[in-house]
């Protein structure tokens, strides 16, 4: 049931548009392109739907960008029994980026993963993770990894211009942290965004 829950979770909007279909541009009902109004009113028997309504961000770490508005909500989503929380970026009042946190030890950022792929092929994938080799005063050692693993897929919209789509899976973690007594800082998330360009290739020199 999961899975078929998925395969209707994760959808491409094509009509009307010439579009790269190499990655998703929403999710279920949710896409980039709504008011907060359309994003509010996605009825609750949806695979994806808020909770609640929209909120404005209030964070002592976030600073405003001027002509963004940001709102938060917990999203019903096929990833877990509860909802997770979800933070809405609006400008000129649509929606440009779409962030879900997602349950770190739970199956569904794997699954997410090969859902998308299933549909649009493999992802781009960056691995930025390094091990950091701890020594203690006793001589014990141990190793503690730091750093994040992004799987990331394109597509372009007329509508909506270029959309990057990315499972991220971030990980704070070092010595000093570990001495301290300190647990490591574990995150996943799905995030669908707009860009205004699609970032350029490197040149290949071979």
């Amino acid at each position: 049931m999961l899975r078929l829950a998925l395969a209707a979770f994760i959808v491409i909007s094509t009509a009307s548009s010439t579009a790269l279909a190499n990655g998703p541009v929403g999710i279920g009902e949710l896409k980039l392109g709504m008011t907060r109004e359309q994003l509010d009113g996605i009825n609750s028997d949806s695979v994806v739907h808020l909770t609640a309504p929209l909120a404005p961000l209030e964070s002592k770490h976030y600073k405003h960008v001027p002509g963004v508005d940001v709102f938060t909500a917990m999203v019903k989503t096929p990833f877990d029994g509860s909802p997770l929380h979800g933070a809405f970026k609006f400008t000129s009042g649509r929606l440009i980026s779409v962030s879900i946190s997602l349950t770190y030890d739970s199956p569904g950022f794997e699954t997410a993963r090969e859902m998308i792929a299933a549909r649009y092929g493999d992802p781009s994938t960056t691995d930025s993770t390094s091990e950091e080799q701890c020594v203690l005063r006793t001589g014990a050692n141990y190793k503690v990894r730091n750093g994040k693993v992004i799987h990331s897929w394109w597509s372009e919209s007329e509508e909506i211009g270029y959309v990057e789509t990315q499972l991220v899976d971030n990980v704070l973690d070092g010595c000093s942290i570990s001495r301290l007594g300190g647990g490591a800082i574990k995150s996943k998330s799905l995030v669908i965004s707009r860009h205004d360009k699609k970032p350029k290739a490197p040149d290949n020199p071979f």
